[in-house]
């Protein structure tokens, strides 16, 4: 796990070493299907929990992701489990006292990481990726930082860096 502050926003970065966060199992799985490109992913399993002081608020996303690439399909099959309420109380969040973070992804937040996930298909060749956890608060939470964090680990997903917190740091830097 990389740890980072910058300016006042803070991060955790999961590089192939995912938590094990509780599974998202309450609704149906949404699944989308897109044609892709020849795949460029280095890294099949990553994970962010972005928090992000913005005035009086903070903003606040997690999201870990899963990739499987497959020789049987031709296209990225996407899979988004979400849920109606909140889930359990992630109690080590980074959120600390500002806010109060729950895992799942609630439905409300979905559309975001949807749409952080529309170019996928330029970056993953074919396979499955799946959402395999998530995090949202109470408060903080909304669909535009749900979807910079999908598409930040888009991006992540296929870095050719091979320093990877400077590299990682940089990703944060343009977040």
């Amino acid at each position: 796990m990389i740890e980072r502050t910058w300016k006042l926003n803070k991060a955790r970065i999961w590089i192939n070493d995912l938590p094990n966060w509780p599974s998202i199992n309450e609704e149906e799985f949404i699944v989308e299907q897109r044609p892709v490109n020849t795949g460029l992913q280095i890294f099949y399993d990553v994970g962010i929990e972005a928090c992000i002081p913005t005035g009086g608020m903070t903003q606040y996303a997690a999201l870990l992701f899963h990739y499987t690439p497959s020789d049987s399909s031709d296209t990225l099959e996407i899979h988004i489990p979400s849920q109606f309420q909140s889930g359990l109380l992630y109690q080590k969040s980074l959120l600390e006292k500002m806010d109060t973070a729950h895992y799942g992804l609630k439905r409300e937040y979905l559309e975001g990481v949807v749409n952080g996930l529309k170019d996928a298909h330029l970056y993953l060749g074919k396979g499955n990726l799946a959402v395999v956890g998530a995090a949202h608060a109470l408060v903080g939470s909304n669909l535009m930082i749900f979807e910079r964090c999908a598409t930040f680990l888009i991006r992540l997903m296929c870095d050719t860096k091979s320093d990877q917190a400077a590299h990682v740091l940089s990703l944060l830097e343009n977040f």
